[in-house]
């Protein structure tokens, strides 16, 4: 199985804490391997569990193993949650990914790095390549601009931690950001998401400094997936205009799971509402 390492790490979901755990460990672990194809893969797993958060029990529990080599992950889940599974099925068919399903356990892969040179994946690659002119150059080099700056800051070493002026130019940046995406009903998704994260961090401020600098490295973990995100589509123009939805909305839940904000809803919100909160 492609030299696995010796360790395999056993998640036991069976609450909504655990659930939050679960994705906790994933987003550090994939920050440090600075990897937007195998994050974005884990995402949509991780989606698929929060929708079923309320199910979860010591009777229904989820039970994943993750075990990795130097090219793959190695997922298998096992749960008598026989709905989960299969809607999870079908998820891994439209990616084209290969999976064994047995008796309410389903085991697949996730290679750490795309393969280009394989020829079937190039097809659909180039299948894949749309070029998309609806947005304005400089709108586009102006929220480039906006990510950059922020981006280049280094507050953690100006500042031990998180404080109110890092929390404020977050959420600027957001909220300037959401200014121009809000122009383009192409990119309402994505601009529900970050307009969303601007409110929460002008809401919560406090909350967001008590979390102390994990808070910071969530922070960057989704201003480095929003450049991520803009450069595919709008520079190298070789993705779908959706493809990083589910990086994404694992990005703002897991923030307002840390928040425990969770069950409060903001995934309502209109155009008018946000605009009635941003400064800009």
């Amino acid at each position: 199985m492609n030299n696995l390492y010796a360790y395999k790490t056993v998640f036991t979901l069976d609450s909504q804490s655990s659930l939050d755990d679960f994705w906790s460990f994933l987003i550090f672990r994939l920050n440090l391997e600075h990897s937007e194809y195998t994050y974005d893969r884990f995402a949509r797993l991780y989606n698929l569990l929060c929708s079923y958060k309320k199910d979860l029990s010591t009777e229904k529990t989820i039970y994943i193993s993750l075990q990795e080599s130097s090219q793959k992950y190695f997922i298998s889940i096992d749960t008598s949650l026989t709905t989960l599974l299969k809607e999870f099925m079908l998820r891994l068919e439209k990616l084209t990914f290969e999976y064994v399903y047995d008796d309410n356990h389903l085991s697949y892969f996730i290679d750490k790095k795309l393969h280009t040179n394989d020829s079937s994946i190039q097809a659909s690659s180039k299948d894949k390549l749309f070029t998309y002119s609806f947005m304005n150059d400089t709108d586009l080099e102006e929220m480039l601009d906006i990510l950059e700056k922020m981006q280049e800051k280094n507050y953690e070493q100006i500042y031990s931690s998180m404080n109110i002026v890092e929390i404020t130019d977050y959420r600027t940046t957001f909220s300037y950001y959401s200014s121009y995406l809000q122009y383009y009903p192409e990119l309402s998704v994505v601009n529900n998401i970050v307009a969303e994260l601007s409110v929460l961090l002008s809401l919560y401020s406090k909350e967001c400094l008590l979390v102390g600098n994990d808070f910071r490295i969530l922070l960057k973990s989704f201003l480095n997936n929003l450049l991520h995100w803009q450069d595919k589509l709008f520079i190298q123009r070789n993705e779908t205009i959706d493809f990083m939805d589910d990086s994404l909305k694992a990005d703002i839940s897991q923030i307002k799971i840390v928040l425990n904000l969770y069950d409060e809803s903001f995934d309502n919100n209109d155009a008018e509402s946000l605009d009635d909160i941003f400064d800009f």
